[in-house]
């Protein structure tokens, strides 16, 4: 019974550790592509992009919003193509 109770703990430590390496890879990964493209923005900002991008997947796991299913592809098509926009047309 311990020995089962041991790796359950382990398991879900590896969990954490998986979620928040994820973490940081999709956020360097959001500040890197910006960045790419002349795009600064803070980390609040960033954080709502990340929030999307996670938000994006899950439905487009349910109902397939789009073909495109890793994160780099779907912050290169999507987020920067719609943000390309802002720098030729002023929102304000």
């Amino acid at each position: 019974m311990f020995i089962l109770a041991f790796f359950i703990v382990i398991f879900k430590i590896c969990n954490i550790i998986k979620l928040y390496f994820y973490f940081l890879v999709s956020l360097f990964m959001l500040q890197k592509t910006f960045k790419s493209y002349n795009f600064n923005f803070d980390e609040k900002t960033i954080k709502k992009f990340e929030d999307f991008l996670a938000m994006f997947k899950e439905k487009n796991n349910q109902i397939n919003l789009s073909s495109l299913r890793d994160d780099e592809s779907i912050i290169e098509k999507h987020f920067i193509d719609s943000l390309m926009l802002t720098k030729f047309i002023q929102l304000s």
